[in-house]
C-alpha cells in the first residue's frame, strides 16, 4: 500500500530537512520511499513543501508520483495553506501548531482527523526554535506507530550539525510526547 505525506511550511523552518529526515527513516527500515521538495524564490519566508511517498511493505514498487491527496499533512505554518486544502482526502490526518488553532478551518472535510502539537509548551523546553520541525517528526512517529522512533533518532543523529543535535532529538521526543486529538 502506498503511503503519503505532506509536510507545509515557510522558508527558514526546515520543513526540507524534516522531509529528508523522515524519508532517510522510513528507508532505514527497508522500504521503498520518494521525497521531493517544492520552494518558492525566497530563500525565506516563502511558502516550502516537502512530499514523502512510501510503501508499507518490503518489496513493494513506487510506480506514480503524482498524488491526488495526501494521508498526512504537517503543517508548520499557514501561509499558503489555501492551496494544499485540494490533496486532502476524507480521514487524512492533519498534524498543525496548537497557536494556529484559531487561523486553520477544514470546513470542507468534516473526516478529517486533527491533531495539534503543543509547540507553545514544546518550545519553553528547547534551546531555541531551530527544532522545532523535529518535533512534527516526534508527532508523526506517534500517530503512525509503523515507523519506529529509533529509527527517526538514528536519521536525526546522522543528519543533523552537532550544535542542533541535542535540541533536535529533545524535539522529536517532545513531539511524541506534546500531541493531542482535536475534536
Amino acid at each position: 500500500m502506498i503511503k503519503s505525506v505532506r509536510i507545509i511550511g515557510i522558508g527558514g523552518q526546515g520543513v526540507i530537512k524534516a522531509g529528508i529526515i523522515l524519508a532517510k527513516a522510513i528507508f532505514l527500515k527497508g522500504l521503498n520511499v520518494v521525497q521531493t521538495q517544492t520552494y518558492g524564490a525566497e530563500v525565506r519566508g516563502g511558502a516550502v513543501n516537502a512530499d514523502i511517498i512510501f510503501v508499507t511493505e518490503k518489496g513493494e514498487e513506487i510506480y506514480d508520483l503524482n498524488i491526488g491527496s495526501f494521508d498526512f499533512f504537517l503543517i508548520m505554518a499557514n501561509r499558503g495553506l489555501e492551496r494544499h486544502e485540494s490533496f486532502l482526502k476524507d480521514n487524512t490526518i492533519v498534524i498543525f501548531p496548537q497557536s494556529l488553532v484559531p487561523e486553520i478551518k477544514f470546513s470542507d472535510h468534516p473526516s478529517i482527523k486533527k491533531y495539534v502539537i503543543l509547540d507553545k509548551e514544546i518550545l519553553r523546553q528547547l534551546e531555541g526554535p531551530f527544532s522545532l520541525n523535529m518535533s512534527y517528526l516526534g508527532a508523526f512517529a506517534k500517530i503512525y506507530s509503523d515507523l519506529e522512533i529509533e529509527l527517526l533518532k538514528k536519521t536525526i543523529k546522522s543528519e543533523s550539525r552537532e550544535k542542533y543535535l541535542k535540541d533536535n532529538l529533545k524535539a522529536l521526543e517532545l513531539g511524541f510526547s506534546n500531541i493531542r486529538e482535536l475534536f
